[in-house]
């Protein structure tokens, strides 16, 4: 007798884990070291469980990658891996799904997708905060370090800029102009063609916190 296969509804919850543990590990890439690809393959051990052959073997790929995401989480705490639990939490749920289609499994799939687009909306969130958020800083590019040690910089005064430069911090043949964050779209194009006149670089752009240069 074939074994019974695992129910649609805990199949799409495993589906809906998948989002946070995405959003979490493009997250964790870029405020952690590494790069993507880690964390990526940890969350794809998400979609384990849509591989199973019978209900038995759900359950038990979803308890297992939970676990797994469960204990990373504690020892790996210092490296952002708890982000992971959420994913968990909907894999534990799924896998007291996985037989049967009783009445009230629509309730817990319910709670659970709303619990997964909240997780997948923080992590949404975070990931706008750390890498897409606009820039608050100009990054200044000179042909050469003597070029950038000869520019007209006052690391003691950032007036000699211009209007909303708060700090001025420097790396060789380039250099990190801050600004206050409030300012407006003219009010920082102002300031960038301030920084052009006065350094005489190369180039000069807004930052980027997805490449960290900001």
């Amino acid at each position: 007798m074939r074994a019974a296969p695992p129910n649609r509804y805990a199949q799409w919850l495993v589906v809906v884990a998948l989002l946070p543990a995405l959003t979490a590990a493009i997250w964790l890439s870029k405020v952690e070291a590494g790069g993507v690809t880690i964390y990526l393959v940890i969350g794809v051990l998400t979609v384990g469980p849509l591989l199973a052959r019978d209900a038995a073997q759900f359950q038990r790929t979803c308890r297992l990658v939970a676990l797994l995401y469960a204990v990373a989480g504690v020892i790996g705490v210092w490296w952002g891996l708890p982000a992971f639990w959420p994913a968990a939490a909907l894999l534990v749920l799924a896998s007291h799904l996985a037989y049967g289609y009783a009445p009230v499994h629509r309730a817990f799939v319910a709670g659970g997708t709303l619990f997964g687009v909240i997780a997948f909306g923080a992590g949404a969130f975070a990931i706008y905060e750390t890498a897409l958020r606009p820039g608050d800083a100009f990054v200044v590019v000179f042909a050469s370090d003597q070029a950038a040690k000869a520019a007209g910089f006052n690391t003691d005064d950032v007036t000699t800029i211009g209007a909303g430069a708060t700090k001025i911090s420097h790396s060789g043949n380039s250099w990190l102009v801050h600004f206050n964050g409030r300012l407006t779209a003219d009010e920082r194009a102002l300031l960038k063609q301030r920084i052009v006149d006065v350094s005489g670089a190369s180039r000069v752009k807004l930052c980027s916190r997805w490449k960290g240069e900001c």
